[in-house]
């Protein structure tokens, strides 16, 4: 299991309130299997570089 707690405080702390990154991050469980955080990082990749490109 992989735990994304820290992850999670970035996204609160550092990333804007309106940034569907921080939404989504803060909407996982703590921890993830390694399967499923390799999974999802594509995605929250994705949405870090559109949110980088947009401001």
């Amino acid at each position: 299991m992989i735990d994304i707690r820290r992850l999670k405080r970035f996204a609160s702390g550092d990333l804007p309130i309106n940034s569907q990154l921080r939404n989504v991050l803060l909407s996982e469980k703590d921890t993830l299997t390694a399967n499923d955080f390799l999974a999802k990082m594509g995605t929250w990749m994705t949405l870090l570089n559109l949110e980088t490109r947009s401001s």
